[in-house]
């Protein structure tokens, strides 16, 4: 699975994870809002966000489990 070494939260794949879990408008709000800080990314925040949203819908361990297994490792956690 080439999801398995990747160490980062792939937020490419949990906006169609949330969708599919009926949270279509909750993860389009998060992808389109305005996010205003000194970096010139925003995914970091997005990111925060969209974990956010799993955890508090109780799906945070079933799409680690499908897409981020790296983060069910101790390093993961942490991540």
């Amino acid at each position: 699975m080439e999801t398995e070494f990747q160490k980062a939260f792939p937020l490419e794949k949990a906006y169609p994870f949330a969708k599919e879990h009926g949270l279509a408008s909750d993860a389009d709000r998060i992808r389109d809002m305005s996010i205003e800080w000194d970096r010139p990314y925003t995914s970091s925040v997005r990111r925060g966000f969209i974990i956010d949203l799993l955890a508090q819908s109780g799906l945070l361990p079933a799409f680690k489990e499908t897409y981020w297994p790296y983060g069910l490792s101790e390093p993961g956690k942490a991540e």
